[in-house]
């Protein structure tokens, strides 16, 4: 005899898989994609990027409706074909700005360096001399990865410290909103407690 816990979860697990039954007919696509690491980003002055899993889910005729968000534990039950695919054929991926963020790199330079699995500036900055010798004119943009890193280590302390102003700003601006707009009602309830005191 089931106990009143086990079946609520049994009850739970056949309701579950009842609402995923029309799943069948959807286009269910997971990815990793670059995700905005704001710690990092924060700490080192620039936009870096960590890898995170995100679902693609499609209704198949209508173009509108897409859904493309990152991966929750629900996810992962609803799609578990599609999830397994995945993980079995998932490309290692590694954190850092990627290359086709960075203005000052062309797009050819951008492929040309993923061909050869430098997909982050931090790649490119910490290349070897043996391997950069493998690609004409890479010195010189090796050198100047290694100083945008660089720079962008000085100046994040003063770009956090801009954040935080433009966030103080905006708090000051709401609230000063806020209290115009309250002054304003009680000035319109004013007359009429003056008038009915007089009265």
């Amino acid at each position: 005899m089931f106990d009143e816990a086990a079946y609520d979860m049994t009850d739970f697990a056949l309701r579950e898989s009842a609402a995923f039954e029309a799943d069948n007919k959807l286009l269910v696509h997971f990815e990793m994609r670059p995700h905005l690491d704001k710690p990092k980003t924060k700490a080192e002055g620039r936009p870096i990027f960590s890898p995170r899993e995100y679902v693609n889910i499609i209704v198949p005729g209508d173009r509108h409706n897409i859904v493309c968000r990152p991966v929750s534990d629900l996810d992962r039950r609803r799609f578990p074909r599609q999830y397994a695919a995945f993980k079995n054929n998932v490309e290692q991926n590694t954190s850092g700005t990627p290359l086709d963020t960075v203005p000052w790199i062309t797009r050819e330079q951008v492929e040309e360096l993923k061909f050869f699995k430098i997909k982050t500036l931090e790649h490119l900055a910490e290349l070897s001399d043996i391997n950069a010798q493998k690609f004409a004119g890479i010195q010189k943009l090796r050198q100047k990865a290694k100083d945008h890193i660089e720079r962008a280590k000085l100046d994040a302390p003063a770009a956090a410290l801009q954040e935080e102003l433009r966030t103080r700003d905006i708090k000051i601006a709401q609230q000063e909103k806020l209290l115009t707009e309250l002054a304003a009602k009680v000035d319109a309830l004013t007359p009429n407690v003056k008038a009915a005191k007089a009265g």
